[in-house]
């Protein structure tokens, strides 16, 4: 897949919170190498940073950032490197 990448597409490997930490991380260091976004590995916010802390990978957060709290913690940590599809409403 990586090959197929054309000048300005983005790799992203998207797991949809279905890893666990280990997993994650294994398969992050298996693509050391690769130029790709890991997006949500892990289902929960604690899991997801953990992860992060762990790789050199840029990291995207979508489904766990779902209010302003969580945001400004994810912005703070540094948790991600993208937001993707953000789920804050704003009054």
């Amino acid at each position: 897949m990586a090959a197929k990448v054309q000048p300005g597409d983005h790799l992203v490997a998207d797991a949809n919170t279905g890893w666990v930490q280990h997993e994650a991380v294994r398969v992050a260091k298996a693509v050391r190498d690769v130029d790709v976004y890991i997006e949500q590995p892990c289902l929960t916010y604690e899991e997801c940073l953990a992860v992060r802390r762990q790789i050199p990978h840029p990291f995207v957060l979508d489904e766990n950032i779902d209010d302003l709290g969580i945001l400004l913690r994810a912005k703070s940590d540094p948790a991600m490197d993208v937001l993707r599809k953000p789920v804050v409403s704003v009054p």
